[in-house]
C-alpha cells in the first residue's frame, strides 16, 4: 500500500482481489490502537481500467486548475 499523509490521517492507494478481479481503492485510513493503518468506507473502488482512464482526467483536472489559479494571481 502506498499512502498520503493528510496531518489528520492518510490515503491509502492499493489493489485487493475481490471474487476473482482485482481492484485498486482509494482510501481514507485511520491508526488503530496497534499503530496500524487500516481502511475506513470513505474512498473509492475501481478496477484498473477504470483508473487507467481517471489518470488523465486527474492530470487535465491538475493542469487546468493551475492555470486558472494563475489567471487570478495575475489579475490580483
Amino acid at each position: 500500500m502506498k499512502t498520503i499523509d493528510t496531518g489528520s490521517g492518510a490515503i491509502g492507494v492499493y489493489f485487493e482481489a475481490y471474487k476473482g478481479s482485482e481492484y485498486l481503492h482509494i482510501r481514507k485510513q485511520y491508526t488503530n490502537k496497534q499503530g496500524e493503518l487500516k481502511p475506513t468506507s470513505k474512498g473509492i473502488t475501481i478496477t484498473p481500467a477504470q483508473a487507467m482512464q481517471l489518470l488523465p482526467l486527474l492530470m487535465e483536472v491538475l493542469e487546468e486548475h493551475q492555470t486558472e489559479k494563475k489567471i487570478a494571481e495575475k489579475a490580483e
